[in-house]
C-alpha cells in the first residue's frame, strides 16, 4: 500500500509522532507498521484513538510503499531496532527521521549511510532538545561569548524512570531492558547531544557507570562522566532512579556563572552572587516535536542536509557506546 508517512513503532513516542503528523499535515496518508503485530481493540477508548490516526496498519513491511520522492518513515521502535528498520525503509525510498540513540554495530550504522545516499535520502536523528528555545539561547551565549569564554559546565539529569509510565510495569518497559536498548546512557543521552550541541565533540573522556541495588535489572541506572576540551571540561550526573527529579545545565564563564533549568524553561545569570539577568521562554518540550518535524519536512521539500543527519550523530554514537560498556 502506498503511503506519504509510516510509523514504526506501538509505543508512546511513537504514537506522539503519528499524532503531530495528523495534525500538522491532515491530507498526507499515515500507515502504522505494525511489525509486534499489536491487537488494537475497537472497545478499547485508548486503542479507538490511536487506530483512527492512521490510515492503515500493517503487519508486513513488505507491503508498505512510498507514495512520492517526499515520503518519510519515523521510526521509534526499541532501540535495539532502530537501525534494522531505518535499513528497511531506507532501501525502499523513505526519508528516515530516527528516534534517538543509535545503537548499532559500526558495520550496520555504516550499511545504512550507504543507502541513504544512494537513494538520496534526507535523514534525521531525533534529538528533540535541540529544539527548545532556552538552549538555543544558551547556545548563542556560547557561541557569541556573551559573558566571555566558558571554564567549565555541569550537567545533570536526574529523573525516576519507575514513574514515566504508571499505568505498566516498569519492569516490562524498554528503559528497563539491556536487549532492547534501555539504561540509563540511552535514555538520558539527551544531555550528551546536546553537549555537543553547545561545545562541539571533546579532545577525551571517561565514565563510569553503575548498576544499584535499588532494582534487580540489568540495566545500568547511574552514569558520571568527565568530557576533556582545549580549555574546559564537562561533568555529566545522569541517573534514572533518582529521589529527585533535575534537569540543569550550569556554566561558568569568564564573567558570570549561567544556570538553565530546563524544567522551569529559564536561563538565570548570575554575577558576584547576585541574579544579573534572567530569560523567560514560552515554549515548552512538547513544541520541540512539533517544530521538529516541521523542520525535517523543510529539510526533506528543499533537500537540505544538516547536522541533524544520521551519518553525523556516528561520533555520538561512539561515545555512547563506550559509556554503556563503561563500569565502576
Amino acid at each position: 500500500m502506498k503511503t506519504d508517512v509510516v510509523i514504526v513503532g506501538t509505543g508512546n513516542i511513537a504514537f506522539k509522532h503519528a499524532s503531530i503528523v495528523r495534525k500538522l499535515y491532515p491530507k498526507k496518508s499515515i500507515s502504522l507498521y505494525n511489525y509486534r503485530k499489536k491487537v488494537f481493540s475497537k472497545k478499547d477508548i485508548s486503542d479507538y484513538k490511536i487506530s483512527n490516526i492512521f490510515n492503515s496498519i500493517l503487519d508486513e513491511n513488505d507491503e508498505v510503499i512510498p507514495n512520492n520522492i517526499g515520503s518519510f518513515a519515523i521510526i521509534a521502535s526499541p532501540a535495539s531496532h532502530h537501525i534494522k528498520h531505518s535499513s528497511m525503509f531506507a532501501k525502499k525510498k523513505f526519508h528516515i527521521l530516527l528516534e534517538k540513540p543509535l545503537t548499532s554495530e559500526k558495520i550496520l550504522l555504516n550499511s545504512l549511510v550507504n543507502d541513504l545516499k544512494k537513494n538520496n535520502l534526507i535523514s534525521h536523528v531525533a534529538y528533540n532538545m535541540q529544539f527548545l528555545s532556552c538552549m538555543i539561547m544558551l547556545k548563542k551565549i556560547v557561541m557569541e561569548k556573551l559573558y566571555g569564554n566558558p571554564l567549565h559546565c555541569n550537567i545533570t539529569a536526574l529523573t525516576n524512570f519507575m514513574e514515566w509510565r504508571l499505568n505498566k510495569n516498569f519492569k516490562k518497559t524498554v528503559t528497563a531492558s539491556r536487549s532492547l536498548g534501555g539504561g540509563v546512557v540511552n535514555e538520558l543521552s539527551h544531555e550528551i547531544d546536546y553537549m555537543k550541541y553547545l561545545f562541539g565533540y571533546p579532545i577525551s573522556y571517561e565514565f563510569s557507570c553503575n548498576k544499584s541495588n535499588k532494582s534487580k535489572l540489568d540495566i545500568e541506572d547511574s552514569c558520571n562522566s568527565r568530557f576533556l576540551y582545549k580549555n574546559m571540561k564537562v561533568n555529566v550526573s545522569l541517573d534514572i532512579l533518582s529521589s529527585i527529579d533535575k534537569r540543569t545545565c550550569c556554566i561558568q564563564f569568564e564573567h558570570a556563572f549561567v544556570l538553565l533549568n530546563i524544567q522551569k524553561n529559564i536561563i538565570q545569570v548570575f554575577k558576584d552572587n547576585e541574579i544579573y539577568k534572567t530569560y523567560n521562554f514560552d515554549k515548552n518540550m512538547q513544541d520541540t516535536y512539533i517544530d521538529q518535524i516541521k523542520h525535517f519536512v523543510k529539510r526533506i521539500k528543499n533537500n537540505i542536509r544538516d547536522e541533524h543527519e544520521i551519518m553525523n550523530y556516528i561520533p555520538l554514537t561512539k561515545i555512547l557506546l563506550s559509556m554503556r560498556s563503561s563500569k565502576q
